[in-house]
């Protein structure tokens, strides 16, 4: 997650809040405000 620390990456989903069952998964968002910055690294 180092390359994403410009980004706020923030993990969600059912693992963080320890309500996963077999087979969840961890979700990463983010804050992006330039978009075509992103989509060049």
């Amino acid at each position: 997650m180092k390359e994403l620390i410009a980004y706020t990456p923030l993990l969600c989903g059912t693992l963080p809040i320890q309500i996963d069952i077999d087979g969840s998964d961890l979700d990463i968002i983010m804050e992006v405000n330039e978009f075509n910055h992103l989509r060049n690294e």
